[in-house]
């Protein structure tokens, strides 16, 4: 993309965000807002309160697990896994890479695409199975991947670009 594009891109962002802004800004106020705002509102210290005593609650913590786990899956698929791809000089040799990156993110989509898929099916096919069989099940995927992907890549690949290679040598 040259530089022209991504202003241009920039500017209808910019412009959507600050057309539903002032749509947002304008809309009416309902009564049970106003009703709200009349009764008496619990100081800032209070919220904040009652807000940590919540999320210390059993249900809160699984759930914050849960999420933080995701956000990390998250954060690796679509950034640390393209940066190591782009980042390593012997990947690819005779393709550009742009190529070599959409492909990488159009297979990881397809992989967690798949996975889910197959995850599901098999959910619903053995129903007598504990969940715990299919989380156990999707764990080791994840940890069988994240193999590959350490010995695939040289440790200085996310950071840096490199022409070093992993524990395996690409063909």
């Amino acid at each position: 993309m040259n530089l022209s594009t991504i202003k241009l891109l920039y500017g209808i962002f910019t412009g959507v965000a600050a057309i539903a802004s002032v749509i947002f800004l304008l809309l009416p106020t309902t009564k049970n807002d106003l009703k709200q705002k009349e009764a008496s509102e619990p100081s800032n210290l209070d919220i904040m309160k009652l807000t940590t005593k919540l999320f210390f609650t059993k249900k809160s913590i699984l759930i914050s697990i849960g999420s933080a786990h995701s956000g990390i899956l998250l954060c690796f698929w679509s950034g640390i896994f393209p940066t190591a791809v782009a980042f390593t000089q012997k990947l690819g040799d005779g393709f550009e890479k742009s190529t070599i990156i959409a492909l990488t993110v159009l297979f990881t989509g397809l992989g967690q695409l798949s996975g889910g898929i197959i995850l599901t099916i098999l959910n619903l096919k053995f129903q007598s199975c504990k969940r715990e069989i299919i989380v156990t099940t999707s764990t080791i995927c994840q940890l069988i991947a994240y193999s590959i992907v350490f010995f695939t890549f040289p440790a200085i690949a996310s950071l840096d670009k490199t022409d070093e290679i992993g524990f395996i040598s690409p063909r």
